[in-house]
């Protein structure tokens, strides 16, 4: 071939240069649509999934803390929890309860369906022990159920003798 040839061959305006066609454009927009009405249902579940997680991790943390303030401070501290889904750190949790820091509340749509320990207060010693006194007698493991309203559920126990606490999923 020659220079001019390919020249003229590469310059030549095609009625596809210069855009998309209506049908083209149809078809993009059906398949984003069909992408985005499977993609929807699953993020809401994720969404829903991050509260469950972000609520436990919330009640976790804050039991964690009360148990080192225990233990650093050589004093029981606690944590209060209310039905409103909010709860709190405490000091002296049995005479003055005086709140450390801002209160805590659960994400929307989470709530607590049980918390075992009495006057729903969890309370450390300075050994980072659970506070005999906070547990119905016999009970060895205080717990705080929560649920997003669906079937998931999520568990944080607090062992009496060890202070230990552990997450689960149920």
């Amino acid at each position: 071939m020659n220079p001019e040839c390919l020249k003229e061959r590469f310059t030549m305006n095609n009625r596809h240069d210069s855009g998309f066609t209506l049908f083209e454009l149809l078809i993009v927009i059906f398949i984003i649509g069909l992408l985005g009405t499977i993609a929807v249902p699953n993020m809401n579940m994720i969404f829903t999934k991050n509260k469950m997680r972000t609520s436990t991790s919330a009640v976790t943390s804050t039991l964690y803390l009360a148990r080192m303030k225990a233990i650093n401070q050589g004093s029981l501290h606690g944590v209060e929890f209310f039905v409103d889904g909010s709860f709190h750190l405490v000091q002296d949790p049995y005479s003055t309860k005086t709140v450390i820091g801002n209160p805590y509340q659960l994400e929307s749509g989470v709530s607590f369906t049980e918390i075992s320990f009495l006057n729903q207060l969890a309370v450390f010693d300075e050994y980072g022990q659970l506070d005999k006194n906070c547990l119905p007698t016999g009970q060895t493991i205080g717990i705080v159920r929560l649920t997003d309203g669906t079937a998931d559920t999520t568990k944080v126990e607090v062992t009496l003798v060890t202070g230990r606490i552990r997450e689960t999923i149920q």
